[in-house]
């Protein structure tokens, strides 16, 4: 595997970055293609993939620096804005809670979708 993929002047292109937003893309083309099938709003389809983005990488930053406390307390704005330190069931948790909010709002049941 190759941790980065190109160097476009000051901007890396890393593969796990990329293949991160390749996995959104795809997902939200399929899960709209879906909401369509049963009828329903296909805008919601796009609000679900974006706030699962959203509240995973939120989540998952934050148990990271809840994980590394010190790295933290040495230097506040290098860990919140680093590209790296992501802990992926911090994302998981995180997106999971805030997409059982936005479904509820928008009158959806989870189950449905989550089948």
């Amino acid at each position: 595997m190759y941790p980065e993929l190109l160097h476009l002047g000051p901007v890396t292109v890393y593969s796990y970055g990329l293949m991160l937003g390749v996995a959104f893309f795809v997902g939200n083309i399929l899960l709209t293609r879906e909401f369509k099938r049963l009828g329903r709003d296909p805008s919601i389809a796009t609000g679900v993939t974006m706030i699962a983005l959203v509240g995973g990488i939120i989540g998952a930053k934050f148990f990271h620096i809840a994980e590394h406390w010190e790295e933290f307390e040495a230097s506040p704005l290098t860990a919140l804005f680093s590209p790296g330190g992501l802990t992926w069931y911090g994302g998981v948790v995180v997106s999971i809670l805030v997409l059982i909010w936005y479904v509820r709002r928008k009158k959806i049941r989870l189950l449905q979708l989550a089948d």
